[in-house]
């Protein structure tokens, strides 16, 4: 489906929404090992339609996967696209995860580690998926974090005299 140059729309959303308990279920369940990837996927399929719906009942015209297939912003696509980015425990009060049920954990950053070398396409699938239920007149989307989330998200004092080139390395991925 072609993007327009002049969009219809005036406002969108990033695309995160509340995920429904019976995905969050799912998500430990696969944690646990009780349920398989596609079992996973197949549940995640379901709510990703339903919210799809919704999107639409809303009126709104830019429609995403509420973020369904993730567990954090970073993780379908920094993580899983790029070798020598390694995701570490921030141990910050300032900067703490609250889970569904309430409980709180430290932070997950990612850092770069190494040389990075984007080695697949993370998101064809799941956007060719969202694409193929997104009715028309509306347009899906999917999103990604921006370079700058790997590059500063570990703070100025990580960024070495080598970050022009780590930053090269980084928007190979984007392309």
């Amino acid at each position: 489906m072609p993007t327009p140059i002049d969009p219809p729309f005036r406002l969108e959303h990033i695309g995160s929404l509340v995920r429904p308990a019976v995905l969050l279920e799912a998500r430990d369940a696969h944690a646990k090992g009780d349920i398989d990837d596609a079992a996973l996927r197949a549940v995640e399929n379901v709510e990703i339609e339903k919210i799809v719906a919704w999107q639409v009942a809303q009126g709104f015209r830019v429609i995403t996967d509420g973020e369904f297939r993730r567990d954090t912003y970073t993780d379908s696509f920094g993580l899983a696209a790029f070798e020598g980015l390694q995701r570490r425990t921030v141990s910050d009060e300032n900067f703490r995860y609250t889970n569904h049920s309430g409980e709180q954990a430290d932070m997950h950053a990612v850092f770069v580690e190494g040389k990075l070398e984007w080695t697949k396409p993370v998101n064809v699938a799941d956007f060719e998926f969202l694409a193929s239920i997104t009715p028309e007149g509306c347009i899906p989307k999917v999103t990604l974090p921006g370079p700058c989330h790997i590059h500063y998200r570990a703070g100025r004092d990580k960024i070495s005299t080598g970050s022009l080139s780590r930053s090269r390395c980084i928007l190979v991925g984007y392309r």
